[in-house]
């Protein structure tokens, strides 16, 4: 039996099987951005942004076969004014695997009862995860803000999960991994 070897996508390219054989591909979609509010000129986070789904997949490769790799994007900050967060990007490993990006997180209008965003989903993978859905932001801004983090991903707080409600941040951008032996 052969030392397991990875490589590690965080932005698109393409991946050459060294072999043709079985690979473990991890697939995860791009974090939701948190969302923005205001009001009465207080600054107020809105809901944190929903993390990316993951897709697993013990795909069949042909030597040299070339794959397609396309990384989501971690959504972007709505900017001022009461605005929801934009989603993150889909991740996709060609056609044999993707993962859809979590939502963005929600705002509030006058009192802040932001709703909370869908977490992405995987699909085509043996093993097809959803993210995590981000958390409801319930503070009246006439009180003390309950603000909200971003949701993790199967990665944690790192790629794919969501941005912080509290400052309005962008989402975390995806990842796919490919894992063999030989």
């Amino acid at each position: 039996m052969g030392v397991p070897t990875k490589q590690v996508f965080t932005s698109s390219g393409t991946f050459t099987a060294p072999f043709a054989g079985t690979y473990k591909v991890i697939c995860t979609g791009g974090g939701g951005a948190g969302g923005y509010s205001t009001a009465a000129g207080i600054t107020n986070g809105g809901s944190g942004g929903a993390a990316g789904g993951t897709a697993i997949k013990w795909a069949v490769l042909t030597l040299n076969q070339a794959v397609t790799v396309t990384i989501g994007a971690g959504g972007t900050q709505p900017g001022p004014s009461p605005k929801a967060g934009n989603p993150g990007g889909t991740s996709s490993f060609g056609a044999i695997c993707s993962a859809t990006g979590g939502g963005g997180g929600g705002y509030g209008a006058a009192i802040y009862y932001a709703i909370s965003a869908n977490g992405g989903t995987g699909s085509s993978g043996d093993i097809n995860l959803t993210g995590s859905p981000s958390q409801q932001e319930t503070a009246d801004y006439n009180a003390a803000p309950v603000m909200t983090i971003g949701a993790p991903s199967y990665w944690g707080y790192s790629y794919g999960s969501g941005g912080d409600g509290y400052s309005s941040q962008a989402g975390k951008a995806g990842i796919i991994v490919v894992e063999w032996v030989g």
